[in-house]
């Protein structure tokens, strides 16, 4: 009767397990979107980093981007060119780039 009184009390007191999204720090987090059928792997969220960005910037340059899925796994990645012209616009708000990236790869912010 313990025994069956404990495992009452266990299962009413247990919380809900919840599944943790938005794992990466600073990610832009997106609409989701299926990237490979056979994997099932979907795109929640990208980050990106910069290289190639000198004193001259006439010659433009170019972001790493990062693909997760909402769990924090590495779907894909690839480089975005981003031309001379973004660049020059390119102040010390990041939405510019954000935005670049996202209209580049089709994606909607949520």
């Amino acid at each position: 009767m313990i025994t069956a009184l404990i495992t009452a009390i266990a299962l009413t007191t247990t919380a809900p397990v919840q599944v943790q999204t938005d794992t990466i720090p600073s990610a832009i987090q997106v609409k989701a979107v299926e990237f490979n059928r056979l994997t099932k792997d979907t795109v929640t969220q990208i980050n990106w980093w910069v290289f190639g960005l000198g004193r001259d910037t006439a010659q433009g340059c170019t972001a790493y981007v990062v693909a997760y899925d909402k769990r924090g796994k590495k779907v894909t990645d690839g480089n975005v060119p981003i031309s001379a012209a973004i660049v020059k616009e390119w102040g010390t708000d990041n939405t510019l780039i954000d935005d670049f990236i996202l209209k580049f790869y089709n994606l909607i912010k949520r």
